[in-house]
């Protein structure tokens, strides 16, 4: 009974969002900013761009992810009333929460890390990996 009633509960608070989803990555899906897709002559930045949307919508996933699984976590401890999902119900938000932090400091990290091993004395801006170009910059 208690599973039925989650499942009703997620329903009715995701329904309403299924009404109003946008494209994840443009109109052209996963080849959104490419020019070479006419004339078949790609470059490596070419790659890059698809996979740096490949980035976003895994991103974008995974946040939507771990979100519903707070969600649920909160559900199940709603409808524990101190029983056998109470623990549950804290391990799946933890993990979520957890998720979250990764997802959140993943590029200062990647960043901050970039910045370390080229000897950069000022770790708030891009790493300058390619010369004098920062290595978020390398395609444009």
């Amino acid at each position: 009974m208690k599973k039925i009633l989650l499942l009703i509960i997620t329903i009715a608070i995701l329904a309403p969002l299924n009404s109003q989803a946008q494209p994840i990555a443009g109109d052209q899906g996963l080849l959104t900013g490419l020019d070479c897709v006419s004339d078949g002559n790609c470059q490596i930045c070419d790659i890059m761009i698809v996979a740096n949307n490949i980035i976003k919508v895994i991103l974008g996933l995974s946040g939507s992810i771990a979100l519903l699984a707070c969600l649920i976590s909160g559900g199940y401890l709603l409808i524990s009333q101190g029983g056998e999902y109470k623990k549950k119900a804290y391990e799946t938000a933890k993990t979520a929460l957890i998720g979250l932090a990764i997802i959140f400091f993943a590029y200062p990290l990647v960043n901050l890390g970039l910045n370390i091993v080229t000897g950069s004395a000022d770790i708030t801006e891009p790493a300058k990996v390619f010369g004098s170009q920062a290595w978020t910059d390398f395609c444009k």
